[in-house]
Order: structure tokens, then C-alpha cells, then sequence
């Protein structure tokens, strides 16, 4: 944020020179990135409830900011205005201080790392998985719990994504569902959405690109996760079905970009080719995205207490998720 066109393009450059079994950064809007870099001089004001930022974007030349609540690591590049402590900073001119900050940004990433990569270990076994549940170890220790009856997923938080290749599966009896109180717990769908959105791998099924894409339900996903493209794709589904093309005329996307967001819809639970399942009836709980011809109502389902789920519109954790007010949308995005 609040970088010149120079400096960005030798970031580029830089970011595009990966070594094999690394992450791969990308500069993106900062509404969507699992790090941001400040440039100081664009700070044009800050006091105890955070600072205020120059972004350069017409669409929102401001950004207002509280460092100590915010949920993604931050570096600072250039001197920083007078009374503003730094702790992570980082200089754009040098190559090595970009790959030891973004060194930082992947060790304080290494949760979101694991979970990318035990999404994409899911993507891969669909095929094979049934309902039940799967532990997930390395040399005897556990490093996540996958319960395909309850629909949740447990991860160890100091699993590495390399802990993931390694690993092994064991289809596990009900009794072994519990998930340990320190692991990072989420339900499947945020999971396989972490994978999906992410990923530069084609996860999208080929029926989608064949085939008529009806609206399914909403994703039940907090509201941040979210971008722009995804509330435009549910808002035009969900007025009307349509087929890859149709809906790349209508929201004016390119193919490429619209199956990728696509493919994220798909694994959240929110799109199908079923046009019985579609609307307000919800299909069963099958393995990851698939659906099944037998449609459930749409309601609070009971948990296995007999307690109630709790209200539409929010997580476990408080978080606010999805509902049918959040979708308000741009302009189709030309352009993309």
C-alpha cells in the first residue's frame, strides 16, 4: 500500500522468481492479501486508534487502520513518522530484505500454509473420501482430525504444509472424532474455500464448464472472506442460472477468472449443476463439494445434544457469515 508504479514492478519481478516448494506471493488489492507492506510515506496520520493510509486507489484513497487488531502480518517500508513504533519493516530497493521479510510473513502464515495444504490433499483424495472420520499423522503424531459426519476439521497449529505430503490417512471409527482443545477448528467448507481461493491449479469440475450452474445456498463463510467477484457471481446465479459462458458475458469476466472463482463457490457448498438441489433446497452432506439428488430443507439443524444451530448469519466464533442483505455487488468488473 502506497507503493509508486517503479517500485511495484520490481517487486513483481522479484515475487515472480519462486523456488520449488515455496509459497508463491502475488501483489494483489490489499482487500485481499494475507500480508500487507506500508509504505511510511504514505501514513498521513496515525494516534492510538491506528492510522490513517493513502492507498493511491480512486475507489477508496483512504485506508483507516489498527495495527494491533488487525488478523494478517504487517511490514513497514521508509522511515516512519515520529512516535509510530515498527516492529516489522522491510526496504523495496533490496532484494534481500524483501526475501527475508516475506521469510517472516510465511512463518507467521504457517497456520493459513498448513490449512492451504491440507485443503489441497482433500481436493485430491474427493474421489476416495466417504463420510466418517480421518486422522491425519506423521510418525505417530496427530496433525489433523476430518470429520465428514459433522462437517468440521481440526489442524495442529504448528503443522507445516511439507507435514501434509508426508502424512497418512486413517479411516477412523466415530469414536475418534474428538478434536484436541488446542487445534485450530473449522468446518470443512472454510477449509476447502482457503484451498480454492487460493490456489493457480484448474479445481474447477469439468461439469461446470458444460453444464447449467444453478444457485445452491449461500457460503457459509464469514463476510470478510469475500471478494467482490464471488458477491458478483452469487448475485447473477442466484437472479439466474447459466452456463460458464453466459455468466462470463454477464459479469464481464474473462473465462480464466470466472472459473477460478467459480471453483471456490463450488467447494464452499454455494453452486451446482443439479438443478434439483438448486434455490432454497439444500442436498445433503457428501464428501467436499459433491451433491446429492436428495434435497434437505433449508433450517437450524440440530447438533448431536438435541441443541439447535446457532442463528443464520453467525460462526461458532462470533464471526459474522453471509446472508442474503450482503449481497450487493459493483458493476460488472470489466477489465478482469
Amino acid at each position: 500500500i502506497g507503493f509508486n508504479a517503479a517500485e511495484i514492478t520490481r517487486l513483481a519481478k522479484w515475487l515472480s522468481r519462486t523456488n520449488e516448494g515455496w509459497p508463491v506471493w502475488n501483489i494483489v488489492p490489499h482487500e485481499k492479501a494475507d500480508g500487507w507492506w506500508i509504505a511510511c510515506r504514505s501514513i498521513s496520520a496515525f494516534d492510538n486508534n491506528g492510522l490513517t493510509v493513502q492507498t493511491g486507489q480512486s475507489a477508496q484513497p483512504w485506508l483507516k487502520l489498527n495495527p494491533m487488531e488487525m488478523d494478517r502480518p504487517m511490514a513497514f517500508a521508509g522511515r516512519p513518522p515520529t512516535g509510530l513504533l515498527v516492529t516489522e519493516s522491510v526496504d523495496p530497493a533490496l532484494e534481500s530484505s524483501v526475501r527475508q521479510q516475506l521469510q517472516h510473513f510465511e512463518a507467521w502464515l504457517r497456520p493459513l500454509r498448513g490449512q492451504f495444504a491440507l485443503g489441497a490433499d482433500l481436493v485430491q483424495r474427493e474421489a476416495e473420501l466417504k463420510p466418517g472420520i480421518y486422522q491425519v499423522t506423521l510418525q505417530g503424531r496427530l496433525l489433523a482430525v476430518i470429520d465428514l459426519f459433522k462437517w468440521k476439521v481440526g489442524i495442529l497449529p504448528t503443522a507445516r504444509p511439507v507435514d501434509f505430503d508426508q502424512a497418512i490417512w486413517d479411516h477412523r471409527p466415530p469414536a475418534a472424532g474428538s478434536i484436541p482443545e488446542k487445534f485450530v477448528q473449522m468446518s470443512v467448507s472454510q477449509l476447502m474455500w482457503i484451498y480454492a481461493s487460493r490456489t493457480q491449479r484448474d479445481v474447477l469440475p469439468q461439469r461446470y464448464r458444460r453444464q447449467v450452474v444453478h444457485f445452491r445456498r449461500l457460503p457459509r463463510l464469514p463476510v470478510n472472506w469475500m471478494h467482490d467477484e464471488h458477491l458478483l457471481l452469487l448475485r447473477e446465479i442466484s437472479t439466474r442460472a447459466g452456463t460458464l459462458d453466459d455468466l462470463a458475458q454477464r459479469t464481464g469476466m474473462s473465462v480464466f477468472l470466472l472459473a477460478r472463482h467459480l471453483a471456490a463457490l463450488y467447494f464452499a457448498g454455494a453452486v451446482t449443476t443439479n438443478s434439483r438441489s438448486a434455490g432454497r433446497l439444500e442436498p445433503k452432506r457428501t464428501p467436499l463439494g459433491m451433491e446429492s439428488s436428495q434435497p434437505l430443507q433449508v433450517g437450524t439443524t440440530p447438533d448431536s445434544h438435541g441443541r439447535s444451530a446457532l442463528p443464520s448469519g453467525f460462526a461458532g466464533d462470533g464471526r459474522r457469515l453471509l446472508t442474503p442483505q450482503d449481497l450487493t455487488a459493483p458493476a460488472p468488473l470489466r477489465g478482469h
